[in-house]
């Protein structure tokens, strides 16, 4: 979030069927230019829809849920506010208690959490209007894990990404027909 609030940050342009869409990534450092610090400006431009990955970090760094969520509504409040994000998708944490690299019972404690982490997360999004929770289908298996367990495959991420386009389709369709 401290991105967001200053931080020089680069853009990338992206084809999205007819439109033009900004991708922010942060990985382009060959290109410096003002035009593309925009996020770093008083100014910055409206933006149609921001998709918010939420993930196994945010499960195993000692956050407790009460500020974890608390983050995300900040983030949600800058989103709008600095933004103008008119929709705004977050990812639902991943299903801990199913990834084959913890042993348990650790296992079953990160699939807790990630559980008390999406409830509040379900109930802070019921309260905006702009936003969509994300939950992809997902129940991983050795098989659908990288080789070290910890990570998603190309199978999971394919799976994430075609998820999150969907539902980033379905918005700039209905933003489209306003």
């Amino acid at each position: 979030m401290e991105t967001l609030q200053g931080r020089p940050f680069q853009t990338d342009s992206l084809s999205v069927g007819c439109s033009q869409a900004k991708v922010l990534d942060g990985n382009n450092p060959d290109d410096n230019s003002s035009a593309d610090n925009w996020l770093a400006s008083s100014s910055a431009p409206d933006i149609d829809v921001v998709l918010v990955s939420l993930g196994v970090n945010d499960l195993l760094s000692p956050i407790r849920e009460s500020h974890w969520i608390a983050q995300q509504a900040r983030l949600i409040k800058l989103l709008k506010s600095k933004y103008s994000a008119k929709h705004i998708l977050m990812t639902a944490v991943p299903p801990m208690h199913c990834f084959p690299a913890f042993s348990q019972p650790l296992r079953w404690f990160l699939g807790l959490r990630a559980s008390e982490f999406n409830r509040k997360l379900v109930s802070l999004i019921e309260l905006e209007s702009e936003c969509e929770l994300i939950i992809i289908p997902l129940m991983p298996i050795a098989s659908d894990m990288a080789s070290d367990g910890f990570h998603p495959s190309a199978k999971v991420y394919r799976l994430w990404g075609c998820a999150a386009a969907k539902a980033i389709e379905k918005r700039i369709e209905s933003l489209q027909h306003r």
